[in-house]
């Protein structure tokens, strides 16, 4: 039988998975390199507009290594996917061992980020600080993450006899569209 308490906690990180999904398409409609915003941003303000993506891609960093967090750090409980292999007495040994396989590799793959969120947002590291520019990662970089994360959710939603959730086709609002709009108005009115 599937405790109360493991269903709750999944419904609370399925949202912030979904959310984080929500977050990264509204990000890459905005920011990415191919997008013909960036001629846009640049000239209207673009100290503020590349603020705005660092701050951006900080917090999406520090939301994605939020879920690879231990389950326990010293007397502390975290929320994150290891909750679900460590509180899975229910499964078979197999699905288990298979949770906790996938969970390690999406954690080992995504040591940039967990460096990052580590050395440059939560602390400031001397070297990254002297590396200061450049990208701090890429947009395909995020995808696979978010593609294994997508994997992980989906065999804990099977597991669960839940249905399966478009977490690629989450949006938020009109993916920051409006911004890009206003923007191009006052382009056209200061012209």
């Amino acid at each position: 039988m599937i405790p109360d308490s493991y269903e709750q906690d999944f419904r609370i990180v399925d949202s912030k998975v979904y959310r984080l999904h929500k977050d990264w398409n509204s990000f890459r409609n905005l920011f990415d390199v191919q997008s013909p915003n960036i001629p846009l941003y640049n000239k209207n303000s673009a100290e503020f507009f590349e603020a705005w993506r660092f701050m951006y891609l900080g917090t999406l960093c520090v939301r994605a290594c939020q879920l690879l967090d231990p389950h326990y750090q010293g007397k502390n409980k975290n929320l994150t996917l290891f909750t679900f292999y460590d509180d899975a007495t229910f499964l078979t040994d197999s699905q288990r061992s298979s949770l906790k396989e996938m969970i390690n590799k999406l954690k080992s793959d995504s040591s940039k980020f967990i460096d990052l969120r580590n050395k440059l947002f939560a602390h400031s590291d001397y070297e990254i600080a002297q590396q200061q520019g450049g990208t701090l990662y890429s947009f395909s970089d995020f995808e696979s993450f978010l593609s294994e994360l997508r994997t992980i959710m989906r065999t804990i939603r099977n597991y669960l006899g839940h249905c399966d959730r478009k977490y690629e086709e989450a949006k938020l609002g009109d993916n920051g569209q409006s911004v890009v709009e206003g923007l191009e108005l006052l382009t056209q009115t200061n012209s």
